[in-house]
């Protein structure tokens, strides 16, 4: 059959990261699911946001987007008001609430994802971030621009 093509690599790749997002998720007491919380890190690394510019960072309706937003809202992760600029315009932040929540679920998978790493032989680990790096730099010029800048600095605010 031999080697997997890079792409089946990946694939395989995708499947311990969503699992480590899952299970991160699924340990909050207030069930947030992985869109919301993406939605979180997004708002996260380009507050105040517009709800047009979230909506289309996620690749969703803007009619979703507010939906989620009002749930956000209603469970004080998110705070919405309308711009200074533009009354038509309403201004996304996330509460200190969210915003401790997108540290917290941060450093939970940083440190399953450290266990991870830990349990690959030292000499391969350089390979392994450089083909990562170039994979995640292929997906930015492929997709757009969907991811925050930084979703480092996303959980470390």
């Amino acid at each position: 059959m031999g080697e997997p093509t890079l792409e089946d690599t990946l694939l395989e790749a995708t499947r311990p990261m969503v699992a480590i997002a899952s299970r991160s998720l699924a340990a909050q007491e207030d069930q947030i699911t992985i869109v919301q919380y993406r939605a979180m890190v997004v708002l996260a690394s380009n507050e105040p946001c517009k709800l047009s510019t979230l909506s289309e960072s996620l690749g969703v309706h803007a009619s979703t987007a507010t939906r989620m937003c009002d749930r956000l809202v209603s469970r004080d992760y998110m705070h919405r008001a309308r711009s200074r600029d533009s009354r038509r315009e309403v201004q996304l932040t996330l509460t200190d609430r969210g915003r401790d929540l997108v540290a917290s679920e941060t450093e939970r998978r940083r440190c399953e994802i450290q266990r991870i790493v830990d349990a690959i032989p030292p000499a391969d680990r350089a390979a392994a971030a450089a083909g990562l790096r170039a994979f995640i730099e292929a997906s930015t010029v492929v997709l757009g621009a969907t991811w925050p800048e930084s979703l480092d600095n996303a959980g470390r605010r």
